[in-house]
């Protein structure tokens, strides 16, 4: 599987700042923990702290309508 960029919203959990950081995802099964640092620039404390994923995809279908009337 090719690597994922997924852009988060995150929440420092010594300062309640709320930045946005990107992450690379490898896999569906399996993504160890990442070492995030708080954003000086978003007026945050600069400490580190763990992110954990848990990745999801939901995946949804619907008719097309040609395909419908089509023998």
């Amino acid at each position: 599987m090719k690597d994922l960029e997924i852009k988060e919203q995150l929440l420092c959990p010594y300062c309640n700042t709320r930045f946005t950081q990107y992450f690379k995802i490898n896999s569906l099964l399996y993504n160890p923990p990442k070492i995030a640092t708080c954003c000086v620039e978003s007026g945050g404390c600069d400490k580190n702290f763990v992110v954990y994923f848990d990745v999801t995809i939901n995946i949804n279908t619907s008719k097309i309508e040609a395909e419908e009337n089509r023998e």
